[in-house]
């Protein structure tokens, strides 16, 4: 399975979008973090996982936390939408995992999109 038939990349306003179209599984979430700081260096990121329910235990969270901190060491601003409650349950937890691994990066959890987008185009 490749990124592309994971999630898909785009750029509106200064904000990678990624939108996941299926759950990914733990490799697919390390090929995911490869690929957007390899092609899309924007500060300002939104992962859209409204049309997913997250799988992942709380050690993979963390786990994907680290690997995310190590892959973007630079100041940034990342807002997750999930409306589903377990995934927002989760990403909560993610975090403060997190906001641990790495005093750069701003994150918050939204449900609603426009929320998350108003939020990252704050200054």
């Amino acid at each position: 399975m490749t990124v592309s038939d994971i999630c898909e990349f785009r750029v509106e306003n200064g904000i990678t979008i990624v939108r996941f179209k299926k759950t990914p599984k733990m490799e697919d979430n390390k090929a995911v973090l490869v690929e957007l700081a390899a092609n899309y260096p924007q500060k300002l990121r939104l992962w859209d996982l409204r049309d997913i329910v997250i799988e992942q235990s709380q050690s993979e969270l963390r786990e994907i936390a680290m690997n995310s901190a190590a892959t973007f060491g630079s100041p940034s601003r990342v807002a997750f939408v999930a409306d589903d409650d377990l995934s927002f349950g989760l990403l909560r937890i993610f975090e403060v995992f997190n906001d641990q691994e790495s005093r750069q990066k701003e994150t918050r959890v939204f449900r609603d999109f426009q929320q998350a987008t108003d939020w990252l185009l704050e200054q």
